[in-house]
């Protein structure tokens, strides 16, 4: 089988943005539900309090639901602004106990496998001051939604675990000015630039000694051992199901295809079936809610029958009309 890297990120990370975009109005729990059973299923565990702190979904969800966000609208500053203490995964319980934000900060950019392996932090220390440069890396693509959300959640969460809110010196963005400029400036300070080649956050270094008042060695060492082990466990599990659905979303006209999938994964059809079966799963079914979630947004895009009968891999036009009467 060729090595696809099944990947995943932090249950909570996608419950958190399905529960807010509830919330929100932006999404029903059926609209949820048809997108995704792994997350309703999720979602609903978290919803009746169950820990999910270690759990994880596959990457395509996170970014299907940022896909279906307005870019233009404050949805995602709200959201990464808001610190919700019940939605901390295992990496920001880890964080939360360390001894100043340098050390919190560090943890974090080693260790952000534990949320999502795509986001990516860099860190350049000047005498003066640290620049915090952040990018998605990853074989899909994260709308501008997605960006602004982490880089407002990195302040807001810093600014929670310190009793001195941290002062921006400087920030600029990769994406174009949005309407609430008012609420960047707020956060931010107001020396902004967007539309900029990078998205990056300068700060004073003196800043980052602050202590956190939940500092903690002995848990901080206990959470390590923890995320260590999660760690371990994310590097060695080998889905077959989200290594389909990765070539899935990569091209849906050609991998619905199951032969065209066989190929790829280098797997005969009957260890396919045995092996999705073993996770709960067919084909066909994660043929349909790639299916669900592309054709949410196609619809955004104004494409024709023709043209959406196509990108969703259907030979003719008609089995597209029973697709679309079905979801």
């Amino acid at each position: 089988m060729a090595n696809l890297g099944a990947k995943t990120v932090s249950a909570i990370a996608v419950v958190d943005l399905a529960n807010e975009m509830i919330m929100h109005h932006l999404i029903s729990e059926a609209e949820l539900a048809a997108l995704s059973i792994d997350v309703i299923n999720e979602y609903h565990l978290f919803k009746n309090n169950e820990a999910i702190v270690e759990h994880r979904l596959a990457e395509v969800h996170l970014v299907a639901l940022w896909n279906l966000v307005d870019t233009q609208s404050e949805f995602a500053f709200d959201v990464g602004n808001a610190v919700n203490k019940q939605s901390k995964g295992i990496l920001a319980n880890w964080i939360s106990y360390s001894d100043t934000l340098a050390q919190a900060f560090d943890i974090f950019t080693q260790n952000i496998g534990l949320l999502n392996h795509a986001e990516q932090w860099q860190v350049t220390e000047g005498e003066t001051y640290v620049e915090l440069e952040f990018q998605y890396q990853s074989a899909l693509t994260y709308a501008n939604a997605a960006i602004e959300r982490s880089m407002v959640a990195l302040i807001a969460w810093a600014n929670s675990f310190v009793q001195q809110p941290l002062v921006v010196h400087s920030a600029s963005f990769s994406f174009p000015e949005p309407r609430h400029r008012s609420k960047y400036e707020a956060l931010f300070g107001s020396t902004l630039t967007f539309n900029s080649g990078a998205n990056r956050i300068v700060l004073l270094k003196t800043q980052l000694y602050q202590k956190l008042d939940s500092a903690n060695p002995y848990l901080r060492d206990v959470l390590q051992e923890r995320s260590h082990a999660v760690q371990r466990s994310i590097n060695s599990l080998t889905s077959v199901a989200a290594s389909v659905t990765e070539l899935l979303v990569k091209d849906l006209a050609i991998y619905c295809s199951i032969e065209r999938t066989l190929s790829v994964l280098h797997m005969s059809r009957a260890t396919l079936y045995r092996k999705l079966k073993e996770e709960n799963t067919t084909f066909s079914n994660l043929v349909k809610q790639t299916r669900v979630i592309k054709f949410t947004l196609l619809k955004e895009q104004g494409l024709s029958s023709e043209e959406c009968a196509t990108e969703l891999g259907f030979s003719d036009v008609s089995s597209f009309y029973r697709f679309r009467k079905s979801v």
